[in-house]
C-alpha cells in the first residue's frame, strides 16, 4: 500500500514542479510584457516629438529660403535701379552667411532627425513584437496553470480526455483572452493612434499661431476631423463590445443595421431572411452569439472573399436556431486556413467554432477555391425560465 501511496506523491510532487516552473515563466514573461510595452510607449511618445520637429524644421528650411530669396532680389533691383549702397554690401553678405548657415543647420538636423526616425520605426515594431510574443506565452501559461491546477488535480482520468477534446474551462480562458487581445488591437490602431496625431498637431498649432494663422487655421480644421474620427473609433468599440440596439431592438434590426454598413462600403448584394418571433424564444446568450458569429462571418467575407451576393438566414428548428450565411466569393482551402492561424479568416473561424462549442451547439464551414463559402451554425434555444 505504501508503494502505491508514494508513487501518488511523487505525482503530486512533480506536478508541483510543473507548477512553480509554470508560474516562475509567467512573472517572467509578465514583466517583459510590462517593460516591453512601457519602452513602446516611450519610443511612440519620442517617434511624435520627433515628428513635430521634422515638421519645425522643414518650416524653418522652408521660411529661409523665403528670407533668402527675398534679400537677394532687393539687392538685385537696388543695383538694377541704382539704389545700391556699396557700404551695404558687407552687410548684406553677412545675412546671405547667417541665411544660409541657418538653413544648412536645419537641412542637417532634418537628416538627422529622419534617420533616426528610421531607427524608431524599427524599433517600434521589434518592441511591439516583443511584448505581443510575451502576451501570447503569458495567455498561453496561465491557460496551461489553469488546467494543471485546476481540471487535471481534480480529476486525473481528464489527462487523456485532453489529447482529444479541450476542456469547457480551457474554452472559455481562450476565449477570454482573445477577446482582451482583441480589444487591446482595436484600442491602440483606433483611438490611441488618433489621440498621439492630435498631442502632435496640437503641438504644432502652438508653435505656428504666432506665426502663421491660415496654416494655424489649417490644423484646427484638421485636428477637429481627428477629434470626431476619435469619437466615431470610440463608439465603434463600445457597439462591438455590447451593441446596444441588440437589447432595445433585437437581433434582426441590429443586424439589418451591421449589413447596412457593410453595404455603404463595398457593392455587394445582401439579401436576409428571417423567422419571426426569435427574440422572444431564445435566450439573450444565444441571440447574442448569434450575433457575434454573424458579425465575425460577415467580417471575414468583407476582407477576404470578394464576394458580389451573400445570403443570411435565420430560422427556428424544433428546440434549435440556426444560422446560415453563404457568399459566392472565391472560397478557400478549409484544412490550410484552419492549420495557418497567421491568416486573421483562420482566427476568426476558430473563435465561430468556439463560441458555438460552448453553447453545446453545431459548427459547420464548407468552402472550396472559387466556389464560395457556406457557414451554418446550430443552437440550441435555452428557453427563458418563467419567473
Amino acid at each position: 500500500m505504501k508503494k502505491y501511496q508514494d508513487k501518488y506523491n511523487k505525482l503530486n510532487q512533480i506536478v508541483n514542479n510543473i507548477l512553480t516552473s509554470i508560474d516562475e515563466a509567467r512573472k517572467e514573461f509578465e514583466n517583459i510584457g510590462v517593460s516591453s510595452k512601457q519602452e513602446y510607449f516611450e519610443l511612440e511618445e519620442e517617434f511624435v516629438k520627433l515628428k513635430l520637429k521634422i515638421i519645425e524644421a522643414q518650416d524653418l528650411i522652408e521660411s529661409n529660403k523665403d528670407e533668402l530669396g527675398l534679400l537677394k532680389s532687393r539687392i538685385y533691383n537696388q543695383r538694377n535701379n541704382g539704389d545700391f549702397l556699396e557700404e551695404a554690401y558687407d552687410g548684406y553678405l553677412l545675412k546671405i552667411k547667417r541665411f544660409e548657415e541657418c538653413i544648412e543647420k536645419a537641412l542637417s538636423d532634418n537628416k538627422t532627425y529622419n534617420l533616426r526616425r528610421c531607427e524608431l520605426e524599427l524599433n517600434l515594431f521589434e518592441v511591439k513584437r516583443n511584448y505581443d510574443y510575451a502576451d501570447k506565452l503569458l495567455d498561453d501559461f496561465n491557460i496551461a496553470y489553469e488546467v494543471i491546477s485546476g481540471d487535471i488535480k481534480k480529476n486525473p482520468s481528464q489527462i487523456l480526455a485532453l489529447g482529444d477534446e479541450e476542456s469547457v474551462g480551457v474554452k472559455v480562458l481562450k476565449a477570454q483572452e482573445a477577446e482582451r487581445k482583441r480589444i487591446a488591437r482595436d484600442m491602440h490602431d483606433g483611438p490611441t493612434q488618433n489621440l498621439s496625431n492630435l498631442l502632435l498637431k496640437t503641438e504644432l498649432c502652438i508653435k505656428l499661431m504666432d506665426k502663421d494663422i491660415d496654416r494655424t487655421k489649417l490644423e484646427l480644421n484638421t485636428l477637429k476631423l481627428l477629434i470626431r474620427a476619435t469619437i466615431d473609433d470610440t463608439r465603434r468599440l463600445i457597439h462591438n463590445l455590447r451593441p446596444m440596439s441588440i437589447d432595445d431592438l433585437g437581433l434582426i434590426p441590429t443586424i439589418d443595421r451591421m449589413i447596412d454598413e457593410i453595404q455603404s462600403e463595398l457593392d455587394m448584394d445582401i439579401d436576409v431572411e428571417y423567422q419571426r418571433g426569435i427574440n422572444l424564444r431564445v435566450d439573450p446568450i444565444v441571440i447574442l452569439t448569434i450575433y457575434r458569429i454573424s458579425q465575425e462571418a460577415m467580417n471575414n467575407i468583407k476582407k477576404h472573399s470578394r464576394a458580389t451576393r451573400v445570403r443570411v438566414n435565420i430560422k427556428l428548428e424544433e428546440n434549435f436556431i440556426v444560422l446560415n450565411i453563404n457568399d459566392n466569393g472565391m472560397g478557400f482551402n478549409v484544412d490550410d486556413i484552419e492549420l495557418y492561424h497567421d491568416d486573421n479568416r483562420g482566427f476568426g473561424i476558430s473563435m465561430m467554432r468556439e463560441r458555438t462549442s460552448l453553447l453545446g451547439g453545431h459548427f459547420h464551414l464548407c468552402s472550396t477555391p472559387e466556389a464560395g463559402t457556406d457557414i451554418v451554425v446550430k443552437l440550441p434555444i435555452l428557453l427563458k425560465k418563467e419567473v
